[in-house]
């Protein structure tokens, strides 16, 4: 092995290193959308930042190539959102005629378009208004610091007022949430600094409330982590309790209005050591490992005794990992090289050593005023501009159907959500011309019954759908194709007219089960609960684990051989909305005298729902 090893890097990002076909999940993920890269790199050199390090250099891709898999993309997987991935998508020489070209398209499939890593100066006023007109309602901002001065030694020299002005034009383009990332602990940080994150907070937050509508201000803090391959691998990592004390006094000094995120320290401190951890580390991650560390960013399941005892354990102290750095020192990853020199990254953190010197030298206004409270917003006079209320569209005649469907045991443990995500993409992928609801946000006009539970199958699940044309059996053909294994199409129904949902119409719902218990102990028990006055059952609720009575909703059992095997079928009956409500597993469990255990291990068979009318009993088919 050679002594230095280099990173490999492509020229030119071509087209066939990207999917036309990416995998779809069933399930929703954290970034449940297409996302198609416009340009890897950044030349912009902030000197906290190791992704514009070990990313360089800045290289783009042909907007035709982008939109070509943008449209084969969206064709397999029917995704309603696209993300423009990039370390800084404004930086993207062509974003405006980009966006431009997509939008008239995206807007007529309904596809939604959001740029997450933008500059102030890179939001115009005509991308903010396409964006906008694409359901775009979010803008996402990186000031990082609250003061020009330590803006200036990050290296990200953006004016405060460009953060300000970036903020008026998204919110007058009815733009309604701005996110915001800060770092707090940054090299040279002052109180000034912080000072000036809660007084840019308290401008942003005066102009929300001048707007109409609600405005969210999220914001999210995180420590400063010294990476390695950055100009700031050797700065110092501040401690937890300093942390702590400075995401107090922001969100003491904060708006009331602005929703505030810090990240845990302890998280920070870990991510630092490991990052510029030498080989020794390694037992210190086998050994936290073992006495059982895991999923260790999520703050709910970080138990950070467990590292202390691991780095203790290894004859290690965590804080070594967190002292400054000489430059002289060698560093554990200088055999690897991300294609920047040493020398001229020392030569960058003096140089912000030094910027941080010659501005400590000038008068620095503070940026809280004490004693004045800061002048209110000039009052506006005369109406409002007046809402017009979009003018109801006429039904097309034939283009409101009803749909049965089932789902098998390979696709059992997705929930309600899933369900519905997989048929609206399966919609979008067979091209159906699905009528959409009015307004900013509009949805497509598809409403579920009664949701199954988790972990049951079913061949009597039903949704109505309202199209845009008339409905044709061809249009069912091509959604059959594109439904993933698990799923089936069972029988469709046009309706006529408008009428109640199937979630206020259906109160009954039919179940099937195969029971471990022979047929005679099994008839003797359904007999002796139809019998009985009260069944108590103990729900367990979010809180807490309640006692309820379930009998009003044991409609019927009915106890049958099975045709092959041992055990016997339980046929169930019980009731939804205004009839009560009973889980079959809870009729198993508290009248079939079955444990917690052995319940879970039963597959629930869903075989119809119903609707309850005096005497009759109908299907969803049978009314409108």
């Amino acid at each position: 092995a050679p002594d230095v090893i280099s990173a490999r890097k492509v020229d030119v990002l071509k087209d066939e290193y990207y999917s036309s076909k990416p995998i779809v999940p069933f399930i929703e993920i954290t970034h449940d959308r297409l996302a198609v890269e416009i340009m890897r790199g950044c030349g912009r050199a902030c000197r906290f930042c190791q992704a514009g390090v070990i990313y360089r250099p800045k290289r783009e891709r042909k907007a035709s190539d982008i939109i070509k898999q943008i449209d084969s993309a969206l064709a397999t997987t029917g995704f309603s959102e696209i993300t423009l991935l990039s370390l800084s998508s404004s930086d993207y020489s062509a974003i405006e005629s980009l966006v431009n070209s997509l939008s008239s398209q995206l807007y007529e499939q309904h596809v939604t378009l959001s740029l997450p890593s933008l500059r102030p100066n890179g939001l115009t006023a005509e991308l903010a208004k396409k964006l906008s007109a694409m359901g775009r309602a979010g803008l996402t901002l990186a000031p990082e610091a609250g003061t020009d001065r330590l803006r200036k030694v990050i290296n990200k020299p953006v004016p405060e007022d460009e953060f300000l002005d970036a903020v008026k034009l998204a919110f007058e383009n009815d733009w309604s949430t701005i996110k915001l990332y800060f770092m707090i602990g940054l090299p040279t940080e002052t109180q000034d600094d912080l000072d000036g994150i809660c007084s840019l907070l308290k401008k942003i937050a005066r102009f929300a409330q001048t707007k109409a509508g609600k405005r969210s201000i999220n914001v999210t803090t995180s420590p400063f982590c010294p990476k390695a391959h950055t100009p700031w691998q050797w700065e110092k990592q501040v401690g937890c309790d300093e942390i702590v004390e400075r995401q107090k006094y922001i969100s003491k000094n904060s708006p009331r209005i602005v929703n505030i995120r810090f990240r845990n320290p302890k998280v920070t401190l870990l991510e630092s050591a490991l990052g510029r951890g030498d080989r020794r580390i390694a037992g210190v991650i086998e050994y936290a490992f073992r006495h059982g560390a895991r999923l260790d960013s999520w703050t709910e399941h970080l138990d950070f005794d467990i590292w202390l005892e691991a780095f203790e354990a290894c004859g290690l102290d965590i804080a070594d990992y967190h002292n400054e750095i000489p430059f002289d020192a060698p560093l554990p990853w200088d055999h690897l090289s991300a294609g920047v020199k040493k020398d001229f990254l020392q030569r960058e953190a003096l140089r912000s050593r030094s910027l941080s010197d010659e501005d400590a030298d000038q008068a620095i206004e503070p940026s809280i005023h004490t004693g004045s409270k800061p002048k209110a917003p000039p009052m506006e006079f005369g109406r409002r501009s007046r809402r017009v209320k979009p003018t109801a569209v006429m039904q097309v005649p034939n283009s409101r159907i009803r749909v049965k469907w089932g789902k098998s045991a390979e696709v059992r443990f997705m929930s309600h959500l899933d369900n519905t995500r997989v048929f609206e993409r399966a919609l979008n992928r067979a091209k159906i011309p699905v009528a959409y609801s009015q307004g900013y946000h509009p949805h497509k006009k598809i409403a579920f019954g009664p949701p199954l539970t988790l972990g049951y199958t079913s061949d009597a699940e039903y949704f109505d759908l309202q199209l845009e044309t008339p409905y044709n059996t061809e249009m069912l053909d091509r959604l059959v194709k594109m439904l993933p294994d698990g799923f089936r199409i069972l029988q469709t129904k046009p309706l006529l007219g408008k009428g109640k949902s199937l979630s206020a119409q259906i109160n009954l719902a039919r179940w099937q089960v195969l029971l471990p218990i022979n047929h005679d102990a099994a008839v003797e028990k359904a007999n002796h609960i139809l019998d009985m006055e009260n069944l108590i059952a103990r729900r367990r609720t979010k809180t807490d684990i309640v006692e309820i009575d379930i009998r009003p909703g044991v409609i019927e059992l009915e106890v049958k051989k099975p045709a092959k095997g041992k055990g016997t079928i339980l046929d169930i009956t019980t009731g939804l909305g205004n009839l009560h409500f009973a889980r079959p597993s809870e009729v198993i469990q508290f009248g079939f005298d079955l444990t917690g255990e052995q319940v879970p291990l039963l597959l629930f068979h869903r075989t119809e729902l119903l609707i309850q009318r005096e005497e009759n009993r109908l299907t969803p088919f049978d009314v409108l």
